[in-house]
């Protein structure tokens, strides 16, 4: 009778965990853009429209703050 080979499989911890949370922000992003573009076949573009909006409000105020802080940080220099 032949002997049945044995078979080892090693797998590294790490890498598998690596393609797994890959894989599941692929998918995460994926679900994230039919949703978007649902919410957005429901609401006539209104709603991608009010976000873009919102970012744009967000990224004029984050930028504002930081320019504030850069100014102010150039002035403390000139005080020094």
């Amino acid at each position: 009778m032949a002997e049945t080979p044995s078979i080892k499989i090693q797998i590294d911890e790490a890498t598998l965990k690596e393609q797994v949370r890959k894989a599941l922000q692929e998918s995460m992003q994926d679900a994230a853009m039919r949703l978007r573009s649902a919410a957005d076949a429901l609401d006539g573009g209104r709603w991608i429209g009010d976000f873009e909006a919102f970012q744009a409000h967000r990224l004029r105020e984050e930028y504002q703050r930081g320019r504030a802080d850069a100014l102010a940080e150039q002035g403390e220099a000139v005080d020094r």
